[in-house]
């Protein structure tokens, strides 16, 4: 009896959902309903909806909405690909977290980001005790993070310094299901596997666009979209920008260790062949910085891909020991100038910089400026530009002479291209150690 009240139910959920949100008709049927008496909870055991038919009764007589919204959560967690990057997570080494840290900090950020796609897709319709609430943490932690992804709210609570009282807070707040079965390696997924979901993923995307009057969710695109972009990485962006130069050191292609040690041998302390003084080498000689300090550039963010460059660069010896880093900080001018020519004054601008938001992004006057600079012979060996910004402003109509890169701070959708001339590269994926 108990059994077929809540298959009922979820029948009842599922028509409520397929006339709504028709675009999810096949991910609903996808997840298959599995009986577990005595489990007192509910969830995912690979496309299976692992559920106690008596605690589903209750909670549905408790909250007539709870069925509804308990599908659109888990189908959130499916479409998201939640499960499968947990395990890429904890496939990363990390010296900081333990693996059960890891792996409850990303259980509360998919929960919220399922949350967070369900509630903007429903608004006010199947309402649930908490969603109040839940909307309140999510427009706090909304303002540190530029999606609602679960990429992006682990990274905040893994570096944002949450206390454990707040990751319990949100932990109660937006869990529907439990996550034991994740990574479960006896789960079931004979039926529907990892590459069928992504069918279904990128159909559900397709019909929202095709479909839809309407934006039905900006939180459930966003998150359809994290699944969707491909990075190319910073490290390899800055490769562009090497060139070739001589530097004073030992060649060792050119020089001859025999002849070296024969004239030792033979007259005690004089070498028969003195090595070269220099060799070729590919670095970098004169490199100009421009960080964006319009509103939308972050102080946090822009330190840390000043880190990220000067950890790079340090850690292949990518400079000459001669060279010269022009830094610019600009919004819609050029706000403050700084020439850098060794390490430690390039690592204090770092631990100094103070970034905040001026106004608008105009992207001219730096190249403006470096074009000026150039003519002056104030920059005579330049090997490229590096312009940190959110991408918002105007570009230059004419092409530089010079290689030139457009570091963005983060992923986004509506973001007009960068010139063809320009290489572009996004930062987010590289700013946090997770």
């Amino acid at each position: 009896m108990i059994s077929e009240i809540a298959e009922e139910i979820f029948d009842l959920a599922r028509a409520d959902i397929m006339v709504k949100y028709r675009y999810f008709d096949v991910a609903l049927l996808a997840i298959r309903l599995k009986e577990t008496y005595g489990y007192g909870k509910v969830g995912l055991k690979g496309s299976e909806l692992c559920h106690d038919p008596l605690y589903i009764v209750q909670k549905y007589k408790r909250d007539g909405n709870y069925a509804v919204r308990l599908y659109l959560h888990v189908i959130m967690h499916k479409i998201f690909f939640h499960e499968n990057q947990l395990e890429h997570i904890l496939s990363k080494k990390n010296n900081t977290l333990s693996d059960e840290k890891r792996k409850e900090y990303w259980n509360v950020a998919a929960d919220m980001a399922a949350e967070a796609a369900a509630l903007d897709l429903t608004g006010n319709a199947f309402y649930l005790a908490g969603d109040d609430n839940k909307r309140q943490l999510l427009e706090k932690i909304g303002n540190r993070v530029p999606r609602l992804t679960a990429q992006l709210i682990y990274r905040e609570l893994v570096n944002g310094g949450i206390e454990e009282r707040e990751l319990s807070e949100y932990g109660q707040a937006f869990s529907l299901d439990c996550h034991d079965a994740w990574l479960d390696d006896e789960k079931d997924e004979l039926v529907i596997n990892k590459k069928q979901w992504e069918k279904i993923s990128e159909r559900l995307s397709s019909d929202i666009k095709n479909f839809s009057k309407k934006r039905a969710s900006r939180a459930l695109e966003d998150n359809l979209w994290e699944r969707q972009k491909k990075h190319v990485s910073y490290g390899s962006i800055l490769e562009h920008f090497i060139s070739y130069g001589e530097e004073i050191a030992v060649s060792p292609d050119e020089f001859d260790y025999v002849y070296y040690t024969y004239g030792l041998n033979l007259y005690g302390s004089m070498p028969l062949i003195e090595p070269l003084e220099y060799q070729e080498a590919d670095k970098i000689r004169e490199l100009v910085i421009a960080i964006d300090t319009s509103a939308s550039c972050r102080g946090e963010y822009i330190k840390r891909s000043l880190q990220r460059t000067y950890d790079i660069f340090r850690a292949r010896e990518g400079f000459f020991d001669e060279f010269c880093i022009l830094i610019l900080l600009c919004d819609d001018n050029i706000v403050s100038e700084k020439r850098i020519s060794d390490w430690d004054t390039f690592q204090a601008y770092i631990k100094n910089v103070k970034v905040s938001g001026y106004g608008g992004t105009d992207f001219r006057p730096v190249f403006d400026r470096v074009e000026m600079l150039i003519n002056n012979g104030d920059i005579r060996d330049l090997n490229g530009l590096i312009y940190f910004t959110d991408g918002y402003g105007i570009y230059p109509e004419k092409v530089p002479n010079y290689k030139a890169a457009f570091a963005f701070l983060n992923e986004d959708k509506n973001r007009h291209d960068v010139p063809w001339w320009a290489i572009k590269t996004v930062l987010e994926e590289e700013l946090y150690e997770y």
